[in-house]
């Protein structure tokens, strides 16, 4: 029987913001591959459809919810849809985030609020309306996906991204102490240098030979000599959301081929 038989996973940001596989798309395809019954949910409609697309294909019972996970009224309709299609929530998988590059003295207010307020908010209002629904199950578990930019400088002006994936971290590890004796796992994956179609708009407005060698640069700052996939990302994802890790919580998987261990 497969790790996620008839649970109920909410996934956040399970669509990608072009052709390709994002963690969210990725992880959602996993997650239908182990059984699991899946809320989808995304900003984006049409991304959104594309990845039950591919869930459908895995047979995997789902609902999608078009929302802004970062506002009380979004939260609560991926519950609400939880709640009304399958009884319950098992599992809410945190895959929302937004970057910005720029010097912190250029940083709009605007610019730093937006970057918390996705960041963060979203997780913060996500973990009130889910616990409790787990509560009534006994338990259950949550996974954030975060960046060694929260944990280190990667060489670029990153002070709004960064401080707020430290915050996100440290409100894992503070969910995770408060609600172990409901059972309630929390966890973080720390995302390094992955190909995605996050990082391949990032660098649009480069033509094909400076991608290149962006790419290139990337995958030579990493000890394993090249750069992860969501893949990766979905695979560290789905162990710390399934009861391979009961006894794991409050902590980090690193997924970045040994980057945080260099001086790069």
């Amino acid at each position: 029987m497969s790790r996620f038989h008839d649970k109920v996973v909410v996934l956040t940001g399970a669509g990608s913001i072009g052709e390709g596989w994002g963690n969210g798309r990725a992880t959602s395809v996993l997650y239908a591959q182990e059984g699991a019954r899946l809320v989808l949910v995304d900003r984006d409609r049409e991304a959104l459809d594309r990845t039950a697309a591919l869930v459908a294909e895995h047979g995997a019972k789902y609902v999608t919810v078009t929302a802004d996970v970062a506002t009380p009224d979004g939260v609560q309709a991926y519950v609400d849809a939880a709640i009304e299609s399958f009884g319950g929530i098992d599992v809410l998988q945190a895959n929302v985030g937004i970057g910005s590059v720029g010097a912190l003295l250029d940083c709009p207010l605007k610019r730093w609020e937006l970057m918390y307020r996705v960041n963060v908010t979203s997780l913060f209002l996500a973990a009130q309306a889910v616990i409790p629904h787990m509560r009534r199950r006994g338990g259950g578990a949550i996974v954030n996906i975060s960046s060694i930019a929260g944990r280190r400088s990667v060489g670029r002006p990153f002070a709004a991204y960064s401080s707020s994936k430290a915050a996100a971290d440290q409100l894992v590890r503070a969910l995770a102490v408060e609600f172990a004796p409901d059972n309630i796992r929390a966890n973080t994956v720390v995302v390094g240098y992955v190909d995605t179609p996050t990082v391949a708009a990032a660098y649009r407005t480069l033509d094909q030979e400076a991608r290149a060698a962006q790419q290139q640069a990337r995958a030579a700052a990493v000890p394993l000599q090249r750069t992860g996939d969501a893949w990766d990302v979905a695979r560290a994802s789905l162990y710390l959301a399934s009861d391979d890790a009961r006894f794991v919580t409050g902590t980090e998987i690193v997924v970045d081929g040994g980057l945080t261990n260099t001086t790069r």
